[in-house]
C-alpha cells in the first residue's frame, strides 16, 4: 500500500476524507443552476394534465409566437428511438415534444421561453390545447391485452414478455413436500434526489459547437443521442456534467429536455435553462420499482427448496428510456430471484406492459430490491411451514463457499464469497438472541418486536457479454482514463465515469498514489465534459470502481513504466533496479522525483533516453477479466416494533454483514451502504406513487410524497467480509446499490416475525400504518385456520 513517508497510508485501503465535500460544505459546489451565461432566458414546460389523449389542436396566442415552441417548431428534433436486438421487443418512436397524443401525466407539449421563469409560466398557461380524452391503461396486470392500448399500432400493451427455465419445475412439484405460493407487490416510487433534473444550453459561436450543461449521469452517451437525435455531427456537441446533486440512476438516461433545450440553443441566439421543479420531478423524471410477483416454492420437509415457479409483471410506463429502453427491470428481476440459493429447478415468466404512466428507469438496485423482496419473503414463508428458523432455513439453502466459482441455475456466474457467514454475521451484530430474549418477555405499550434477514447478490461491473446477452444496442463494456503528468509532477486524470456522491475524485487518486506514490493531494480528477476527458459511459451499474479504477490503475502503471525508463537513464542503473515510490524513482545508488523527470520530459528532451519520446500522457481502457460482472453480496437485518392498534412500524435497529472484495476506502464504502440503506427504507416504509383510475398521479409533491428523515432512521451496523474477486484489479467489486435491495424485505421479515402470532403478513411495499392496519384486520376476519 502507497505510503507518503510520514507513516500515513495514501493508496488502497486508506479511509482517506472525501476531497469533494470541501466545496459542497463551503457553498462552492458548481451545479447547472449555478452556472450563469450573459442573456440566459428560462424555459417551462406545457405538460399535459391528461394520462392518455389525443392532442386535436394547440393554440399559441399570435403575441406569445417565436417565444412557444411545439413539434412544429422544431422540424430538426427527431423522435428518440431505442434499439433492441431482444427477441419480440417493441420499441415505440417517442416524440420529445407530443405530436398526435399524450400519454402521460406530464408529457411535455410545447416549450416556453422568457426571460424570467415566471414569464415562462404565463406563457404556458396561455396556450390552449385540445384534447379528446381516451382510457388510460393503468393496472399493467389486468391490461397487459386490455381494449385500451398505449400504442395504436401494437395490438397490446407489451414491450416484451420472456420466460426463463432452468431443470424440471414439473419434477419439483412432484417432489414437494411442502408447497407455498405468495403474492407480492414492489410499487412505484421516486429516485427524489435531492438536486432534479437541470440542463442549461447554449451556442459557442467561436467552437462552432452547442454546449449543453446537464445534471446527468452519462455526458458522453447524452451526446451520442443529441447527435443522432438532433443530426448534428458530435464534434459540434459539447455535454458538460458539472456538479450533480445525486443520481441513483434515474439521471442515467436521455430525457426529451436535454434535446429540447439543445435544439432551442441552436435555434435562438441566447442562452436557455430549463431547472425542474419538485412537481415535474414526481410526475415525469423517471419512475422506479412498480414490480409485482407470484411465485410458488417447492421443498421438502426440512424446507430445503426444489424448485421456484414465478410470474412476474413489471409496469414500464408509457415509453422506453434511451439507451436501454424498459425492458432490463423484468429481466433482471428474472434472473437474479434465485439469490444465493441452490435452487436446482427454476421458471420466471416476465412482462414489461406499457401503461399511460411516466416512464420506468433504473434507480439504484434495478430490478434487484423486488427480486429480493419476493424470494427472501418465501424463504422466510417455506421456514415457516415447516417450523424451523429462517435464519436456519436461509443458511441451508445457500451455495456453500468451496462450490465457488457457481453458475446459478439462471445464469449468473457468481466468482467469489461465502453466503452462509455473511447470514451468521449480520445475525450476530443485529444480537439476533437478544432479541428473541426481548420478544418473549413483551414490551409495556403493547408493541410486539420482529426480527428479519434478507440475503442478495449484487452483479457489479459487467461488461460486453453481460449487456449484449440482454439485446443491448450500445454495450457499457469498458471505461477509460487519459492519465497526465505535468511538468511540476502533478497529475490530472481525465475519466469517463461521471462522480456525483461516490467520492470518485477520492478513491481514483487513492488507485494512482497506490502505483505511483504520489500523494492524492497532487492528484486531480477531472470528469463530466466530454471536450476534455476520455470517452466512457458514466456512472451507473455498480461499475465506476471496478472499470474507472481499473482504467486509472493501467494508465498509471503505463507512466510508471516510463518515469522508471527516464529514472533508470538519469541515474545510471538498470530499469529492473528501479521503483518507483513516494513521489521518486529509486535506483540502487540514489533517486530522481517524479518533478525532476517530468521536467525533463517536456521542458528539457534532450536528457531523455533514446527513443524515449516527451511528454507523460496515456490513454487506457479497461474491462474485467469476467465480461459478466463480478458478485457483491449481502445480509441485511431489521430489529421492528410494530403497534398492533395504529400499524405503526418503528425500526429498532439495522444491521449489514458485506462483502465487496478488496475496498479502496472502506470510508467511502460503509457512506455507501448507510445512504442505500436509508433509501432502502424508504421503498420499505414510505416511499410510493400511487395512480387512480385514470392515470393521475396523487402525489406530486413533498406533502403526498414521504421520504424517511434522520429521526427515523435507526442505526446502521456494519460488518465485513474479504474474498476478493479475481478477475478485476486488486480484486475490487462494485457496491453503490447494494444498500437499497435488502431493505424491504429484511423489514418485511420483521415485521412478519412481530405479527406471527397474529397471523399476519404484508407483502406489500411500502409497509404503510394503512397496510398493516389491513392486514391485521383481514387476519381477524378470516376464518380459524
Amino acid at each position: 500500500m502507497a505510503n507518503q513517508g510520514s507513516g500515513q497510508k495514501h493508496g488502497i485501503g486508506a479511509s482517506l476524507l472525501r476531497r469533494e465535500d470541501d466545496r459542497h460544505l463551503r457553498g462552492r459546489g458548481e451545479f447547472v443552476s449555478d452556472i450563469k451565461l450573459p442573456g440566459t432566458q428560462h424555459v417551462v414546460f406545457l405538460r399535459s394534465p391528461h394520462a392518455h389523449a389525443r392532442i386535436r389542436s394547440i393554440s399559441v396566442p399570435p403575441k406569445a409566437r417565436g417565444r412557444v415552441f411545439t413539434a412544429v417548431d422544431l422540424p430538426r428534433v427527431k423522435p428518440i428511438r431505442v434499439v433492441t436486438q431482444a427477441a419480440g421487443a417493441k420499441s415505440p418512436p417517442w416524440p420529445p415534444l407530443a405530436t398526435d397524443k399524450v400519454r402521460y401525466v406530464g408529457e411535455a407539449i410545447a416549450a416556453c421561453v422568457a426571460p424570467t421563469r415566471a414569464e415562462a409560466e404565463d406563457l404556458a398557461a396561455a396556450v390552449a390545447v385540445d384534447y379528446e380524452i381516451l382510457d388510460a391503461v393503468v393496472d399493467a396486470r389486468a391490461q397487459q391485452g386490455g381494449r385500451a392500448l398505449v400504442h395504436d399500432s401494437w395490438g397490446d400493451n407489451l414491450f416484451s414478455e420472456r420466460t426463463l427455465d432452468g431443470g424440471d419445475i414439473a419434477a419439483a412439484a412432484r417432489a414437494a413436500e411442502i408447497t407455498v405460493t405468495r403474492e407480492y407487490r414492489m410499487n412505484r416510487q421516486s429516485g427524489a434526489s435531492m438536486e432534479g433534473r437541470a440542463v442549461l444550453a447554449c451556442r459557442d459561436h467561436r467552437l462552432d459547437e452547442v454546449v449543453v450543461y446537464a445534471s446527468t449521469q452519462t455526458p458522453h452517451t447524452v451526446r451520442v443521442a443529441l447527435g443522432e437525435i438532433l443530426d448534428i455531427e458530435e464534434r459540434r456537441i459539447r455535454v458538460v456534467a458539472p456538479d450533480v446533486g445525486g443520481g441513483f440512476g434515474p439521471k442515467a438516461r436521455l430525457y426529451p429536455e436535454e434535446i429540447i433545450l439543445a435544439a432551442l440553443a441552436l435555434e435562438l441566439d441566447h442562452p436557455v435553462r430549463w431547472i425542474e421543479d419538485r412537481n415535474e420531478h414526481l410526475l415525469t423524471a423517471a419512475h422506479t420499482r412498480d414490480h409485482h410477483y407470484r411465485v410458488t416454492a417447492y421443498a421438502d420437509r426440512r424446507g430445503q427448496i426444489l424448485g421456484i415457479d414465478c410470474d412476474i409483471t413489471v409496469d414500464a410506463g408509457a415509453y422506453g428510456l434511451w439507451p436501454q429502453g424498459p425492458y432490463q427491470e423484468a429481466n433482471m428481476a428474472a434472473r437474479t430471484l434465485p439469490g444465493p440459493y441452490t435452487i436446482p429447478n427454476y421458471r420466471a415468466r416476465f412482462a414489461t406492459v406499457a401503461t399511460n404512466k411516466a416512464p420506468l428507469g433504473p434507480y439504484r438496485g434495478v430490478g434487484r430490491p423486488g427480486a429480493c423482496f419476493a424470494i427472501e419473503r418465501t424463504i422466510d414463508e417455506v421456514a415457516r411451514a415447516v417450523g424451523r428458523d429462517p435464519v436456519e432455513v436461509r443458511i441451508e439453502n445457500m451455495i456453500p463457499q468451496e462450490e465457488m466459482p457457481y453458475a446459478s441455475i439462471a445464469g449468473m456466474r457468481y466468482d467469489t464469497g461465502d453466503y452462509p457467514q455473511s447470514v451468521r454475521l449480520c445475525a450476530e451484530l443485529l444480537h439476533l438472541e437478544q432479541i428473541r430474549e426481548r420478544q418473549r418477555r413483551g414490551e409495556p405499550d403493547g408493541r410486539m418486536i420482529g426480527i428479519g434477514f434478507a440475503s442478495f447478490t449484487e452483479q457489479t461491473a459487467h461488461g460486453a457479454a453481460e449487456f449484449a446477452s440482454r439485446g443491448a444496442a450500445i454495450i457499457p463494456g469498458f471505461e477509460s482514463c487519459t492519465a497526465r503528468i505535468l511538468t511540476d509532477g502533478s497529475m490530472v486524470l481525465m475519466v469517463g465515469i461521471q462522480s456525483h456522491g461516490q467520492g470518485l475524485e477520492t478513491a481514483l487518486s487513492q488507485i494512482a498514489c497506490e502505483e505511483l506514490g504520489l500523494d492524492p493531494a497532487r492528484i486531480s480528477v477531472r470528469h463530466g465534459d466530454t471536450e476534455s476527458t476520455a470517452f466512457g459511459f458514466g456512472t451507473f451499474a455498480s461499475r465506476s470502481m471496478v472499470m474507472a479504477g481499473g482504467a486509472v490503475a493501467r494508465a498509471s502503471r503505463a507512466l510508471r513504466d516510463k518515469l522508471c525508463r527516464i529514472g533508470a537513464h538519469l541515474l545510471q542503473c538498470e530499469v529492473s533496479e528501479t521503483r518507483c515510490e513516494g513521489g521518486a524513482v529509486h535506483g540502487p545508488h540514489g533517486s530522481v522525483t517524479i518533478a525532476e523527470i517530468a521536467k525533463i520530459a517536456h521542458l528539457r528532451m534532450h536528457e531523455l533516453p533514446p527513443g524515449v519520446e516527451p511528454l507523460l500522457d496515456t490513454t487506457a481502457t479497461y474491462e474485467p477479466g469476467i465480461s459478466t460482472g463480478v458478485f457483491s453480496y449481502a445480509t441485511h437485518g431489521a430489529a421492528v416494533a410494530v403497534d398492533p392498534e395504529t400499524g405503526a412500524v418503528e425500526l429498532l435497529d439495522f444491521a449489514v454483514a458485506e462483502d465487496c472484495g478488496t475496498m479502496v476506502n472502506p470510508m467511502l464504502v460503509e457512506g455507501q451502504i448507510r445512504g442505500g440503506v436509508a433509501q432502502g427504507i424508504g421503498t420499505a416504509l414510505c416511499e410510493e406513487i400511487p395512480y387512480d383510475e385514470n392515470g393521475h398521479p396523487l402525489a406530486a409533491s413533498f406533502l403526498d410524497y414521504h421520504m424517511p428523515g434522520a429521526f427515523e432512521l435507526p442505526p446502521i451496523r456494519i460488518g465485513h467480509l474479504h474474498n476478493p474477486a479475481t478477475a478485476t484489479e486488486y480484486g475490487m467489486k462494485g457496491m453503490g446499490e447494494g444498500g437499497a435491495v435488502a431493505p424491504p424485505a429484511a423489514i418485511a421479515n420483521a415485521v412478519r416475525d412481530a405479527l406471527a402470532p397474529l397471523g399476519v403478513e404484508v407483502n406489500e411495499t411500502p409497509l404503510t400504518p394503512q397496510r398493516v392496519m389491513a392486514a391485521i384486520k383481514a387476519a381477524q376476519a378470516a376464518p380459524a385456520g
